[in-house]
């Protein structure tokens, strides 16, 4: 799952328990999408979204460390890249149908613009601005203004 750290989208931030807290959201996100996946019928199933408000740049840096003395040799630390939230989301089987990554800082949101052209098949929107801001433009929109009461055929993680 780590590999070598892409300077153009480095975002470090998190330590050990970053994982275990996107470990969690990747089994969330598995259960969210299988069991909604024939909801609320198999011929008309709801369209499932995933809107990470603070998507950053789709994945972390960190420094993981290897050997040591129980390994019988030196520690060596190397700066990896792992998935962050947003590629996790994009991994998630059966599929979200919209993904929306919202982030402000620029760099960042350059690099979840690669991201979504890298998947061509997803319908991927970045959204570049302040995460409360976006989250009330896109939830004061249609299709989701136009549902009553939460009955119509969209349902959201955010």
């Amino acid at each position: 799952m780590a590999r070598a750290a892409d300077p153009d989208a480095e975002h470090e931030f998190g330590g050990p328990w970053t994982e275990l807290k996107l470990g969690a959201i990747t089994d969330y996100l598995s259960f969210f999408t299988a069991a909604l996946k024939y909801k609320p019928n198999a011929t008309k199933p709801f369209e499932l979204w995933y809107v990470d408000a603070f998507a950053g740049s789709g994945e972390r840096v960190a420094n993981q460390a290897s050997g040591g003395l129980l390994d019988g040799r030196p520690v060596d630390v190397e700066r990896v890249s792992l998935p962050g939230s947003v590629k996790r989301a994009l991994a998630i089987e059966p599929s979200f149908k919209h993904f929306v990554f919202i982030e402000q800082d620029s760099d960042r949101h350059a690099a979840l613009q690669r991201l979504a052209a890298a998947h061509p098949q997803r319908r991927i929107v970045c959204r570049d601005g302040e995460a409360n801001e976006e989250l009330q433009r896109l939830f004061g929109s249609p299709p989701w203004s136009s549902q009553y009461r939460g009955r119509g055929l969209h349902r959201a993680v955010v």
